[in-house]
């Protein structure tokens, strides 16, 4: 079963996104801020990362994204963001994210995302 950490400050996403993930048969935990998550980590090791580039805490999500990538450098990493702009999906994109979503998204995109990336982790991995 995928393991997915979900990041981000806005309680209401970081349910939905819970929530959807569960239903969808993932191992999911979430994180309020970047220093929640990078303390999960460790002892999870996700699969896939799903976070907000612009956290309220110490860190933004390209921390987040490089701590989880030292556990497992295969970590999918899709980055959300409310204020997306060229420059940020830039730098996303110099962090090897995996995708890049702006908030609103339709959720069926974010679950889409991230079967893909577990599909294409799954096929390389037999290989």
């Amino acid at each position: 079963m995928p393991k997915v950490l979900i990041v981000d400050d806005e309680v209401s996403y970081r349910e939905l996104l819970k929530n959807v993930f569960i239903e969808q048969g993932y191992d999911v935990r979430i994180a309020s801020g970047s220093k929640d998550a990078m303390a999960i980590a460790p002892t999870f090791s996700p699969d896939v990362l799903i976070v907000d580039w612009m956290l309220s805490d110490e860190h933004d999500g390209s921390a987040v994204a490089a701590c989880c990538r030292e556990l497992n450098p295969a970590l999918g990493v899709v980055f959300v963001s409310g204020y997306p702009n060229y420059r940020l999906q830039a730098a996303a994109d110099v962090d090897a994210a995996f995708a890049w979503l702006s908030k609103p998204f339709h959720l069926d995109e974010v679950v889409s995302v991230v079967r893909s990336f577990c599909n294409y982790a799954a096929r390389t991995d037999n290989h």
